[in-house]
C-alpha cells in the first residue's frame, strides 16, 4: 500500500487533481518498469518526482505524455481518459512537458523557435500566413520579455549558454499555456544560481498551472515543491509534503539515505 496524502475523493471539487493515475503498470519484454502506480497531481501544486537512476520516473512521464500507453491502469486529466489522446492532443489540452534533453532549433533566433510553439499550439503549425506568423511572434517577444533573455529575442540559439538554451526550452513549453508542466531534468548540468533563475521563471507562472518536477537536485526539489513522490524499482513508496518524506523510513533506504545533505 502506496502511502499517500488527503483522499482525492474527499476533496471539494474546485479542488479535485488535475491529473490522475490508478493502478499504472509498464513493462518492456520482460523487465516490468512501473507496477500499480496510484498519484494524483493537484491544481496549482508543485509535485517533485524523485528516486534513483532506473526507478521509472521518465518513463512515467511518457506515459502521461503519450509516448508509451500502460499495459494497466487508466491516466485522467481534467477528469477525461487520456487513453486515445495522442502526444500532440494532450498538448493541445494543456498537458506539456521538457525533456532531458534540449529541442531547441539552434539555427533560429530566439523569437523564432518560441514562435513556432505558440503556432503549434494554436493549430496553424507552421503555416507561412503572415497573420498567424506576426501573432506568434509578438505572443513569443511578451515571453521572452518576462525572462533573464529580455532584449536578446534576435539572438541565434546556437550563440547561447547551456543555461540559456534551458531557459528557451522552458519559453517554448510556456508558450503553449500549459495547465500541467511536466519538467524532465530542467536543472542538469547548470549551475546552481542557473538553476533557481530557471525555476523562478516557472513559478512566476505557477498560479495557474500544475507543475510535475523529476529532478536529482534534492535541495531544488524539497526547497520548492509542495509535495515529493519517491519511486523505486518502480513502485511508489511515499507521496508527501518534503518534511515527511524526509522521514519516511522506506524513503531513505531506498534514495534519500544515500544522500548527502538531508536531515534526520
Amino acid at each position: 500500500m502506496n502511502d499517500v496524502g488527503t483522499d482525492a475523493s474527499a476533496m471539494p471539487q474546485e479542488a479535485a487533481p488535475i491529473l490522475t493515475l490508478n493502478g499504472v503498470g509498464k513493462s518492456f519484454g520482460a523487465v516490468t518498469v512501473l507496477q500499480d502506480i496510484d498519484l494524483d497531481v493537484r491544481r496549482g501544486e508543485t509535485l517533485g518526482l524523485i528516486g534513483p537512476n532506473g526507478a521509472g520516473k521518465t518513463t512515467l512521464f511518457n506515459l502521461i505524455g503519450g509516448l508509451h500507453a500502460p499495459d494497466t491502469g487508466r491516466i485522467r486529466f481534467r477528469g477525461g481518459d487520456l487513453a486515445p489522446r495522442s502526444p500532440a492532443a494532450r498538448a493541445r489540452m494543456g498537458l506539456v512537458r521538457t525533456f532531458q534533453k534540449s529541442l531547441v532549433f539552434p539555427e533560429l533566433s530566439v523569437q523564432d523557435n518560441i514562435a513556432i510553439a505558440v503556432r503549434a499550439s494554436q493549430g496553424t503549425g507552421y503555416s507561412l500566413r503572415r497573420s498567424a506568423h506576426v501573432l506568434a511572434r509578438s505572443h513569443a517577444l511578451s515571453l521572452i520579455d518576462t525572462s533573464p533573455l529580455k532584449g536578446r529575442h534576435a539572438e541565434s540559439v546556437s550563440g547561447l549558454s547551456y543555461g540559456e538554451q534551458r531557459i528557451v526550452d522552458i519559453l517554448i513549453a510556456l508558450a503553449q499555456k500549459p495547465l500541467l508542466l511536466l519538467l524532465d531534468e530542467p536543472t542538469a548540468g547548470l549551475a546552481d544560481t542557473e538553476a533557481r533563475t530557471l525555476l523562478a521563471l516557472v513559478r512566476r507562472q505557477h498560479a495557474r498551472i500544475s507543475i510535475v518536477l523529476i529532478s536529482h537536485d534534492i535541495d531544488i526539489v524539497f526547497q520548492t515543491c509542495d509535495r515529493v513522490a519517491v519511486l523505486d524499482l518502480g513502485k511508489l513508496l511515499v507521496v508527501d509534503a518534503p518534511r515527511n518524506v524526509v522521514e519516511h523510513p522506506a524513503a531513505r533506504a531506498a534514495y534519500l539515505g544515500q544522500l548527502s545533505g538531508i536531515a534526520s
